[in-house]
């Protein structure tokens, strides 16, 4: 294969030239007359030469070489996409290649995978991309067949004549039902009922949930203000409150300075410590920065030292003498 050292641009586009050593001859004398190189088959071929391209695809290296990374969950879960399967489906049916003929399964199955990570892991409330979108009014219609759908799928998976979901590789499997049978019952709950305007399933996490909620560390104020509404907080964020506290309390030159929550927060994170939310067993599997756990504690910080530095910076007005309601109507009634 041969490519000319420069390309033209037309219409806002690139456009290389290319030989696929079809009756190529290293002297002849027209090898700049050759054909449009409008075809992705360029770019891969490129790729597979190392020329510095990618495929467009989320595999590299890393993917095919995992034995030294089998623990690395981001990694195998790029290869759940919807690029490899557009890329095996452009194998098997744009260039039909005998390799892919029997892929029209494996691309199903990555599609429906990506779909299903992407349902249990909506973040954005504008997001154009129908199975990145939270569950709303306007679909919840279709995602509760969605998942319907994937329910069904999973369930109908084998493995050497043996279903999936009861095979010795099941605990994915049954992770998976659990958390789409959980969404349709919380989208019922919550959108069908319109207690909920939309509902963004990356910030659901039962087993943080119930950190957060505790039944045996009820004040007596607290009974008494309890009209049946009330969430009782747990020890642990009782702990981190108490933390909060004597940090307020410690260090009251930092309330007026820049981002004063941020400064707090930083410093109360050096008295944290590892016994609360210590049952948050699934940080093992996330970034030592970004698990549960720490944003846990940073998010119970966050609203605890907003909620007082609200207290007292309003606390500071009521001690200023007030006048104005007094001498207001005495300056109307001299007309001045």
């Amino acid at each position: 294969m041969s490519i000319r050292q420069y390309t033209e641009l037309v219409n806002d586009q690139h456009y290389g030239y290319v030989d696929y050593e079809i009756n190529y001859k290293i002297n002849s004398e027209n090898n700049d007359n050759l054909l449009e190189a409008t075809s992705v088959c360029v770019f891969l071929l490129v790729c597979i030469n190392e020329r510095g391209l990618h495929t467009a695809v989320k595999i590299n290296r890393r993917h095919l070489n995992w034995q030294r990374e089998k623990m690395n969950v981001q990694l195998a879960v790029q290869i759940f996409s919807n690029s490899v399967a557009n890329a095996i489906d452009f194998c098997r049916i744009d260039l039909k290649l005998q390799q892919f003929d029997n892929s029209t399964a494996t691309s199903l199955f990555i599609r429906n995978m990506n779909n299903i990570f992407d349902l249990l892991n909506s973040r954005n409330l504008l997001c154009k991309n129908e199975s990145q979108q939270p569950i709303s009014l306007s679909n919840i219609d279709r995602i509760k067949e969605n998942i319907t759908k994937y329910i069904e799928y999973i369930n109908d998976l084998y493995i050497d004549n043996k279903k999936m979901v009861l095979s010795e590789r099941k605990i994915g499997f049954l992770g998976m039902l659990t958390c789409l049978q959980n969404i349709k019952d919380i989208a019922e709950t919550l959108i069908a009922t319109k207690k909920q305007n939309f509902l963004l399933t990356y910030k659901i996490c039962c087993i943080c949930k119930h950190l957060l909620i505790g039944t045996d560390c009820m004040s007596a104020l607290q009974q008494r203000k309890c009209r049946g509404g009330l969430i009782n907080a747990s020890s642990d964020v009782i702990k981190l409150c108490n933390i909060a506290e004597r940090i307020i309390r410690r260090y009251p030159h930092e309330h007026n300075k820049r981002h004063p929550i941020q400064r707090m927060i930083i410093i109360a994170l050096r008295y944290v410590t590892s016994d609360i939310f210590d049952d948050v067993l699934h940080m093992l599997e996330q970034g030592p920065l970004q698990d549960h756990r720490t944003e846990l504690i940073k998010l119970v910080l966050h609203t605890y030292i907003q909620l007082r530095l609200r207290y007292i910076f309003a606390s500071k007005q009521h001690k200023i003498k007030r006048v104005r309601k007094k001498f207001t109507t005495l300056v109307n009634f001299k007309n001045q």
